[in-house]
């Protein structure tokens, strides 16, 4: 299931028990966000995890699109965060344990800009691609 956040529209979802965003929105281990058409989603609390998509794993960013995470958790995915023009600020939070599907980054991939401020990125994997 491919869940988009519209154009132009900010989202937040918020969970003070580490929800899980397969099940927020699927029950199947083919979610993945797509934040597109200059829309902003903000993750506090939330865990993406299990999530299997060549564009990103977990969550990926358009141009011209904003994720935001604080204190939730990006893991167990293939991919982590792919961002391919947008803007990917973490305040908090863990990206851990992504390997990416096919090359691109295992715990963040970015194009566009990456802010951190605290959190933690660590046990990813990345996949070596011979020229």
């Amino acid at each position: 299931m491919v869940t988009n956040i519209p154009d132009n529209k900010n989202i937040t979802l918020k969970s003070s028990s580490n929800t899980e965003f397969s099940n927020i929105f699927s029950t199947d281990d083919q979610t993945i966000i797509i934040i597109s058409g200059g829309g902003e989603l903000k993750l506090d609390g939330i865990i993406v995890t299990h999530v299997d998509d060549a564009r990103g794993g977990g969550v990926y960013v358009s141009r011209g699109s904003t994720l935001r995470l604080s204190n939730g958790k990006i893991s167990g995915n293939n991919g982590g965060v792919s961002i391919g023009g947008g803007v990917f600020v973490m305040s908090g939070g863990k990206i851990f344990n992504n390997t990416p599907k096919y090359s691109n980054g295992g715990g963040v991939y970015s194009n566009g800009h990456f802010v951190m401020s605290g959190g933690e990125i660590s046990g990813n994997s990345a996949v070596e691609v011979v020229v």
